[in-house]
Order: C-alpha cells, then structure tokens, then sequence
C-alpha cells in the first residue's frame, strides 16, 4: 500500500493511521484496533521505517497505556526506535488528555518529533493541555507550531 501510494501521489511523508474507531476497521484489528496488539503496531511502523527511511513518518492518534497507575507513552517506543529520526506522532489521541502523558514523551524523546493533533472531540481542550503542560515554553512552540513548520512549511504559500 504505501509503495503504490507514494509512486502514484509523490507525497512527502506516510502516514500510519492507528486511531480510527469505525468498528468494521477495529474490529478487524486494524485502525485503533491495533492497540490491542502493539507488538504488530510495532513491527508494522518499523517495516515502513526500514523500507522508506527517506521519508517522514506520521503516526497518528497518540496512543498510551496506564502502567502501573501511570500512563505510558506507546508512540515513544515508535519514536525512539527510529533509526532516521523520521518518526512523528500527533495529540490527536485522548491518551494525550491523560495526566502527564506529554510531560513524559518529551521528556523521553524530547519536542521535536510531537504535532499538535485537531483530529479529535475538544481541539480546544488539546490545545489547553499543551498549553498548562510541565514542559518549557520552546517545548510548547514545537509541539504547536515549529515541528509542523519544519515538516510542511515549504508547502505553504
């Protein structure tokens, strides 16, 4: 699928959409169905890292578990693991909403690979929990506005 896509679009990046709800999608384990098996989450983002390492990964809807009372950043793993640095999540996920869950991304694998996600019930409440999140005003600037300039600012007129 990606192959085929990017050989008929030339688009600049690839996106892995692990967030849609649509019950014929996730209950055939794909979408955010894949959540409940992260391993083949995993093996499926790092295939696409290591057949197109010339490309921006974006995957969206930011995922995490609650591990040991604590939420977990899944989408970490997909970040830190990547060989490129081409890897790039959203907070379009409501596990972003969790207590502490961007505190946490960036301080694991810092600002600079987290967009700001719209795709989601309460882009305001979103916008907010970046706003108030524990993190430096420049951390803050990235997730918001620096990282999307960077990745399609020569797409803007």
């Amino acid at each position: 699928g990606a192959r085929l896509a990017l050989e008929i679009s030339g688009c600049d990046f690839i996106d892995i959409n692990m967030g849609c709800p649509m019950p014929k999608i996730a209950n055939s384990g794909d979408g955010c169905g894949l959540m409940r098996t992260p391993e083949l989450a995993g093996r499926i983002v790092d295939a696409v890292l290591h057949r197109y390492p010339d490309r921006e990964v974006l995957v969206l809807f930011y995922r995490c578990r609650v591990v040991s009372g604590e939420p977990a950043p899944v989408d970490c793993n997909a970040i830190a693991w990547a060989k490129h640095g081409n890897v790039y999540v959203d907070t379009s996920g409501s596990a972003s909403t969790q207590n502490l869950v961007i505190e946490q991304t960036v301080a694991r694998v810092g600002s600079e690979r987290i967009l700001f996600g719209t795709d989601t019930y309460a882009p305001g409440f979103q916008r907010g929990r970046i706003e108030y999140a524990l993190i430096s005003d420049s951390d803050k600037e990235n997730i918001l506005r620096n990282n999307a300039l960077r990745l399609f600012g020569h797409k803007i007129k």
